[in-house]
């Protein structure tokens, strides 16, 4: 059993990868095992709200509870601008560190998004790792230092995730899938990307890795 992780899936962007990519990605990942679903932060653009993107978001929230038993929306910035109405199947991360387990065990750590831009230094309020949990998953969407974006979210330091005890952290806010850290696994998931965490190996890897 392994985890779906997407983010910054902007609906209504034209270069967005799209409602339909979405829908193809989660029945993809649910008949290779997957049994959770985290969406890491901005769902529609800001500039793209609409009746037609909320739409959209509520037809892929529709599927994705009926694909996976357990769903995970943690609020981006652009987040911040829109009124989201999810199902009652989805934990929605408040804007203080919250722990909770899926399924398949992992002890999934995380913050969301209150603000646009949103400068909180949220390092010291991050939970311990769980000893007993099989693994320790971090999701953040965060800005790190800069390099790669001039909005600024939840800024920290890779040395920060790094020492802190988790076997991976997936981050949402920058558009590309980099990659930060091979050890522990520290990377973006990227728009038009999908990760996949999988407790037993540890790994983080795209969906079709």
């Amino acid at each position: 059993m392994t985890i779906l992780i997407l983010s910054d899936l902007h609906l209504g962007l034209p270069k967005a990868p799209g409602h339909d990519w979405m829908l193809e990605t989660m029945h993809r990942a649910a008949k290779q095992g997957c049994t959770g679903l985290i969406f890491a932060g901005d769902v529609i653009d800001r500039r793209c709200i609409s009746e037609t993107t909320y739409g959209q978001f509520a037809d892929l929230n529709a599927v994705a509870v009926q694909l996976f038993q357990q769903c995970l929306f943690v609020p981006g910035n652009h987040d911040a601008h829109v009124e989201l109405s999810l199902p009652a199947e989805f934990i929605v991360a408040p804007d203080e560190f919250i722990s909770l387990d899926f399924p398949d065990g992992t002890r999934v750590h995380t913050v969301g998004v209150s603000s646009d831009p949103d400068p909180r230094d949220v390092s010291d309020r991050m939970p311990s790792p769980s000893p007993n949990a099989p693994a320790n998953l971090g999701i953040l969407h965060t800005s790190l230092n800069g390099s790669y974006s001039k909005s600024e979210c939840l800024p920290i330091s890779l040395e920060t995730l790094n020492s802190s005890g988790y076997d991976a952290w997936a981050l949402g806010h920058v558009h590309q899938p980099i990659i930060e850290s091979t050890h522990p696994p520290v990377r973006w998931v990227g728009m038009g990307n999908a990760l996949v965490f999988d407790p037993e190996t540890k790994l983080l890897q795209s969906l079709d890795q």
